[in-house]
């Protein structure tokens, strides 16, 4: 088989994906291009050309077949010691309208409310803050220089809890979501490429995530 393979993920997955599929496999399939964007708003992947898209959670679009790639993730609020020890740290979901927050946005959706799970029930909470952005990266490093408190998924932050750069917070009220998923149009599976990278990816990708899926990493 041969030719391009054009993914569109978001962003802040193509570490995870670089390191738990690269470079094995396009040692195991040299004919092929591997062609990875990172996009984090929401896309037609038919109209601008991919093969495939990778996205967090059941996202399935009509027309679109969709396979589990990661376990389910957790959502995590986290922000500095520092932060921490200067003001406190939330111990119930509403606690969070006294504290600064970075807020993520993708689209023109809002970008101001987070969501918790209280006594088994979903509950959403209103943040306000002084940042704004549409990159997951930049909010982490934001958050990293104290600007506010962050919510992300847990695997994400790894590198940072394990080192103590960051820390987290209502741990108890996390959200679960499905991880992430890779979908397509139905009319794809005939792609041998795509077939080829599918079963490469789910044989890769569904063990836990660990900090060193998120770090550059040498091959000797």
């Amino acid at each position: 088989m041969r030719g391009k393979l054009r993914i569109n993920a978001p962003r802040a997955s193509l570490p995870l994906l670089i390191n738990r599929l690269l470079p094995d496999f396009l040692a195991a399939h040299p004919q092929i291009q591997l062609e990875l964007t990172g996009e984090d708003r929401p896309i037609d992947i038919v109209a601008e050309g991919y093969d495939a898209g990778i996205r967090l959670g059941d996202f399935v679009e009509l027309d679109m077949v969709s396979v589990r790639l990661t376990p389910a993730e957790r959502f995590v609020v986290v922000g500095t010691p520092g932060v921490f020890k200067a003001q406190g740290r939330p111990v119930r979901p509403e606690d969070l309208h006294s504290f600064r927050c970075i807020l993520y946005r993708t689209d023109a959706s809002g970008a101001d409310h987070w969501r918790f799970v209280a006594q088994g029930r979903p509950v959403t909470i209103a943040v306000t803050g002084p940042l704004v952005i549409n990159d997951v990266d930049l909010c982490i490093r934001a958050a990293l220089r104290g600007v506010g408190l962050f919510r992300l998924p847990r695997s994400l932050a790894l590198p940072y809890l394990d080192t103590g750069a960051l820390e987290t917070a209502l741990d108890a009220f996390g959200e679960d979501v499905p991880g992430l998923s890779l979908y397509h149009p139905s009319r794809s599976q005939a792609l041998p490429k795509l077939r080829a990278f599918i079963e490469f990816a789910v044989t890769r990708m569904r063990h836990p995530v660990s900090a060193a899926d998120y770090l550059p990493t040498a091959v000797a």
